[in-house]
């Protein structure tokens, strides 16, 4: 007689899209899979979402009573940004997460050929089955302002966080990325803005709330060199940026809507 309550922090079977090769068995073997997770969904009392699109996907958006719960970091304020303090010399971005199929692997390249030209510096943390690939890059170009960090512990991650003007999430626009990344989260609770790849819900609410800034890419109408020029541009304009606003507008979204005392209040209400 216990009320079940599930909290989702993934698409489930809406990822394996990425995967997608013939198109007619795969809409079978979707629609099946589809069919059982619904049928599991349907045995909870509650279905807590990590992200508040995901109402609007296959798997929920028949569901009832849907609420909405943020991850959170165990803290009450953001931590202050190391760094953010004068005009920088030389902008660091810090990838800090697994680098798969859910991100725009072209435009992390072309990203890291532009980086490189204007001395920015860019680290990659973590794992993931399309990091190899960035790291041939690399070696391939001799590109010399990329640095590798492969797995690290929590505390390396934060600390490599907080030492960044940016914390990249480089998602292309897919079926998945309505997700909120964990290393959204930690960025916020630094105080670190955030850059972001394409019209994805994130780069929405980066935006919005004015907490990093988002390059939409266009290189399927533009060429190569055009596209290359285009981000030439936007590298520069980072810094010209006022850090210390996006910052401190990052530090705020955090302690109103991740820190452990915004979430406690949310859990209070849905357990009680």
């Amino acid at each position: 007689k216990s009320e079940l309550i599930i909290w989702v922090f993934d698409l489930w079977p809406e990822s394996i899209k990425l995967f997608r090769k013939h198109k007619i068995y795969f809409d079978i073997f979707y629609r099946l899979l589809l069919t059982i997770t619904n049928f599991l969904l349907a045995r909870f009392h509650k279905i807590l979402i990590s992200s508040p699109k995901f109402r609007y996907a296959d798997s929920l958006k028949s569901s009832k009573n849907v609420i909405n719960l943020n991850s959170w970091e165990p803290q009450n304020k953001a931590f202050a940004n190391n760094i953010i303090i004068n005009k920088p010399k030389e902008i660091i971005i810090s990838s800090v997460g697994n680098i798969g199929n859910a991100h725009d692997i072209n435009l992390i390249k072309q990203f890291l050929i532009v980086a490189d030209k204007l001395e920015t510096k860019i680290n990659f943390a973590g794992g993931g089955s399309k990091l190899s690939l960035i790291k041939e890059f690399v070696l391939n170009e001799n590109i010399n302002n990329v640095f590798f960090y492969n797995y690290i512990s929590k505390y390396e991650a934060k600390d490599l966080i907080k030492n960044s003007h940016f914390s990249l999430i480089p998602f292309k626009k897919s079926e998945i990325s309505d997700t909120i990344p964990y290393r959204f989260v930690t960025s916020l609770a630094f105080s670190t803005p955030l850059l972001s790849f394409n019209e994805t819900y994130i780069s929405k609410i980066i935006k919005k709330n004015q907490i990093g800034i988002c390059f939409n890419n266009k290189s399927n109408k533009l060429s190569f060199e055009e596209n290359l020029s285009l981000i030439e541009k936007f590298i520069s304009d980072l810094y010209q940026l006022d850090l210390r606003m996006l910052s401190s507008n990052a530090a705020d979204f955090f302690d109103k809507n991740y820190s452990y005392d915004s979430s406690y209040k949310r859990l209070t209400n849905i357990f009680n």
